[in-house]
């Protein structure tokens, strides 16, 4: 199950395992697809912020897949 804080939100190490896990990619795979090394996979699930880019791509990815962004 995903964790979320108090407010409902998921962070973003929590967020990229999830969609990761979501659609049964491994940390190469994904990396594959963001252009980054399975070792930033691997750092950003440990709690590292990724870069804007990284983000970026993980929003259009979720997007892609059908995950709702949040209401304001």
């Amino acid at each position: 199950m995903d964790r979320m804080d108090d407010n409902g939100y998921m962070n973003v190490s929590e967020a990229a395992r999830s969609l990761r896990q979501r659609f049964g990619l491994g940390r190469e795979e994904l990396a594959r697809r963001l252009g980054v090394s399975a070792k930033m996979i691997q750092r950003v699930e440990g709690g590292q912020q990724p870069s804007a880019s990284v983000l970026v791509t993980l929003a259009n990815i979720a997007r892609d897949a059908g995950v709702q962004p949040l209401a304001d």
